[in-house]
């Protein structure tokens, strides 16, 4: 599924939601000097005319949990209710919704 966005963005979804095979949540941009890719609790990389990285994600859920949770109850106990990730998870939920009412 394409989304197209201001400025000439193109972003391409795909997903599978049932079956065997493949399982896996990555995310891989490219730019018109390089490309990235990244995958949830494995590799991750970065190639670009200039520069290469590689690396990996071990341990990411445990860690994002733990960091979640110290920095909710770190802006509660400080009276910081905001959120910053509202408005763009919300955004990214109503454009998964379109996507998906589209296809």
């Amino acid at each position: 599924m394409l989304f197209y966005y201001p400025g000439d963005l193109v972003v391409n979804f795909s997903a599978k939601q049932v079956g065997f095979g493949f399982d896996d949540i990555m995310a891989r941009a490219h730019g018109m000097s390089g490309t990235a890719a990244t995958s949830y609790g494995n590799r991750c990389w970065l190639r670009s005319r200039d520069d290469v990285f590689e690396g990996k994600t071990d341990g990411i859920y445990l860690t994002g949990v733990q960091n979640n949770m110290t920095a909710f109850y770190d802006s509660i106990t400080r009276g910081d209710f905001s959120n910053s990730t509202v408005a763009p998870s919300v955004r990214s939920s109503l454009t998964a919704i379109l996507g998906r009412t589209a296809a």
